[in-house]
Order: C-alpha cells, then sequence, then structure tokens
C-alpha cells in the first residue's frame, strides 16, 4: 500500500451521499408506492448509484495500490492487499445477515419484502450462499437476505482482480489498455441484452434493458465498473485531462450532464460514461467542490456510508412492519398530504442514520480494527505482515 498517495476527501462525501440516495430510493420502491400511485416525478435510477461506487471502488484502489502492483505481483503484497479488503467489507456483512436471520427467526418465517413477488427472500438454503459471497452469481434465483449485499459479493471477486490489472496497465501496455476497455463494454453490454434475466416482479417476462442486475449475475456489472474505474485513474493520471477537470465548472457540467441524462431516460450505458466522468471531476478537483465536500458533515456521513448501504433495509422493513401495524400503510395505496409524506421520508432517513452511527461504532470499526490489530500480531511472530 503507498501511504504517500493523497486523500480524495471527494469520493469520501461522494460515497456518503450516494449511500443516502440509494436507501431513499429503495424506500421509493417498498414504501413510497403505498402512499401514492406515482411517486416518481424525478426519475430515480437509484441502481445506478451502485455502478458508481463501483467505479469509485476501481478508481481509489488503483490510486492506492496500483504502483505496488505495477512492476510485479509478490504474494504477501497480494495478502496483505486481500486482508485489508476483506476486513473492511467482511464483518458488517456478516453482522447484518445474522440481523436478518435473527428477524426470520423472531417472525417464525419469512419476513415480508414490501413489493416482493413473494417471500423466498428469506430461505435458509441461501444463508451459506451470502456467507460465502456468492450470492451475485445467479446461483440462488432471487433476492436473499439482505439484498443490497449482492454488491458487497460482487465487489469483493473484482477486488481479486486489481493486482492484475494494476500489473498489465503499470507497463503502459496498450494492448492491455484496449482488452480491458473491451472487457468493461462486453460486461455491461452481456448483463443488459445478452443474459438470461427474467423480471421477478412480472413473471414470465424478460428483464428491461438496463444494468439493474443484482442476484442474477451482477457480479459481471461490478467487474466492469470496477475494471471501468482503473481505466478511468490512467486519465487522472494524464496530467492535461487532470488540469481540466479539476475546475469547478467542468464538475458542475458533469453533474447536470448526468441528470439530464438520467432524467431523458437515456441508455444506462451513457449515464454510466457521464458519471464516470463526474467521478473523474470529483477526484481532480481542488476548487470549491473540493472544499465543501471538505465539509466535516460530508466527511462523517462517508465515514459511516458503508453501514448506511448495510443497514438501511433492516430499518426500512421495521419501519414499514411500524406502518402497517399502526394502518398507515396497506396493499392498497394511502394518498396522503404532501407534508405527511414528507415527514414520514425523514423519519424514515433519520432512523437509518441513528442505526447506522451506531454500527458503524459499534461493529464496523471495531471489527476492522480488531482483525488489524490480529494481523499484525502474526507479522510479529513471523508471519507475513497482514496489517490493515
Amino acid at each position: 500500500m503507498n501511504t504517500n498517495t493523497p486523500y480524495l476527501s471527494g469520493f469520501t462525501a461522494l460515497r456518503g451521499l450516494g449511500s443516502l440516495l440509494v436507501a431513499f430510493g429503495h424506500y421509493q420502491v417498498f414504501v413510497g408506492l403505498h402512499f401514492e400511485r406515482n411517486p416518481h416525478w424525478v426519475r430515480h435510477p437509484y441502481y445506478l448509484i451502485v455502478d458508481g461506487f463501483f467505479i469509485m471502488s476501481g478508481f481509489i484502489l488503483f490510486h492506492v495500490y496500483g504502483r505496488q502492483f505495477s512492476g510485479s505481483i509478490r504474494g504477501d503484497d497480494y495478502k496483505r492487499f486481500l486482508a485489508a479488503r476483506f476486513a473492511r467489507i467482511y464483518p458488517m456483512h456478516v453482522f447484518t445477515l445474522l440481523l436478518f436471520v435473527g428477524m426470520y427467526v423472531m417472525h417464525g418465517g419469512p419476513f415480508y419484502i414490501p413489493g416482493s413477488p413473494d417471500n423466498t427472500v428469506a430461505n435458509p438454503r441461501a444463508i451459506l450462499i451470502n456467507i460465502g459471497l456468492l450470492q451475485s452469481f445467479n446461483i440462488y434465483p432471487n433476492y436473499t437476505w439482505n439484498i443490497p449485499s449482492w454488491s458487497v459479493s460482487a465487489e469483493w471477486w473484482a477486488y481479486l482482480t486489481l493486482p492484475f490489472t494494476a500489473w498489465l496497465l503499470g507497463a503502459g501496455k496498450r494492448k492491455a489498455l484496449v482488452a480491458l476497455l473491451l472487457a468493461v463494454l462486453t460486461g455491461y453490454l452481456a448483463v443488459m441484452y445478452l443474459l438470461p434475466r427474467t423480471d421477478l416482479f412480472r413473471p414470465g417476462l424478460a428483464a428491461p434493458h438496463n444494468l439493474d442486475s443484482t442476484y442474477d449475475y451482477g457480479y459481471l456489472r461490478g467487474l466492469a465498473g470496477f475494471w471501468g474505474g482503473n481505466l478511468l485513474y490512467l486519465l487522472y493520471e494524464y496530467p492535461r485531462a487532470r488540469k481540466l477537470f479539476a475546475r469547478d465548472w467542468v464538475c458542475c457540467c458533469m453533474l447536470m450532464a448526468l441528470f439530464i441524462s438520467v432524467q431523458s431516460d437515456c441508455n444506462d450505458i451513457a449515464c454510466l460514461a457521464l458519471m464516470g466522468l463526474f467521478i473523474l471531476s470529483i477526484g481532480c478537483n481542488g476548487g470549491r467542490m473540493a472544499r465543501t465536500a471538505s465539509l466535516p458533515a460530508l466527511q462523517f456521513l462517508g465515514e459511516i456510508s458503508y453501514s448506511v448501504y448495510m443497514m438501511h433495509l433492516l430499518i426500512l422493513l421495521l419501519f414499514f412492519k411500524f406502518l402497517r401495524v399502526r394502518g398507515l400503510a396497506g396493499d392498497q395505496p394511502v394518498l396522503y398530504p404532501g407534508w405527511i409524506k414528507i415527514l414520514l421520508g425523514l423519519a424514515y432517513i433519520w432512523l437509518v442514520a441513528l442505526a447506522s452511527i451506531g454500527s458503524y461504532y459499534l461493529v464496523e470499526k471495531p471489527l476492522r480494527q480488531w482483525i488489524s490489530a490480529r494481523l499484525r500480531k502474526q507479522s510479529r511472530r513471523g508471519q507475513p505482515d497482514l496489517a490493515v
């Protein structure tokens, strides 16, 4: 790991805001539909934000580890890298999985997923698949347990490839660059047009031509985004490109173009291309955007963003159950006044924030530090240094 690489504070803030948007997107899909017949007055393809996470992850990890693996791939370095990534994602994944299993046991059977075509989400047979981070490989043909964790599965398997892509691209091999670019495009096109995906909410129909694959080959989507982030970092290293994208007006234009493309129902790959350029501009920016992103509140939101992402569905299910028990939501839309819907949405977001702060300080951060300490202890005993 290169400890001299500059810290990209803009990405921390972007991850935090993105995790809240995903949480709100799931609220709109699962709960908002019960408050109005057409809640999407602004198109919110929240699933594309997850692709942005993949791109940022590939960008940041290439930024941190790229030089380390550009010349060669040493076994000890590879182990240190994987240990760091394992400590980052796995403890929180297992913790939330246990929470969902606990909910299943308390209910004495499958829990209710708003809008789900059936209740097989909580099938015990899928627990081992989730423990093995295989829930994005279409092994079990449905959403399982903590649904958003499919992306954790996809990201873990993308992590395994970073040392090899860094080695291939590190020597400036043009053939490797072209091959990786083709692999990114092939992955996205396969998910959208080639793979035998189905629409769970409309059985018998093929899935729409978009990138919203999760349990159904989501790992390909994760690889494509992660490798796209690797390639985007090469543009970041090009001085003229970095100078151009460092300007505030470029960052604002990229954001506006991304918003317009999403609202215009553009092809998902075109939207992701603009998202990649926006992410690049955030990484390059050193002006007002960077100063805004460095605000303590946004940095803190970024710190707890993984907890927000992993905890929000559990809070959503409990929140929806509370509304159903109180008679505030049911199977048919309840047309509340706008101010009540706003208050309910804010209450949900605050609950997610509180639960995430608790899980970050009580689970995510302590377990990451504990794993790091254990690995350092092994190193002092003569084992390879795998400290996080």
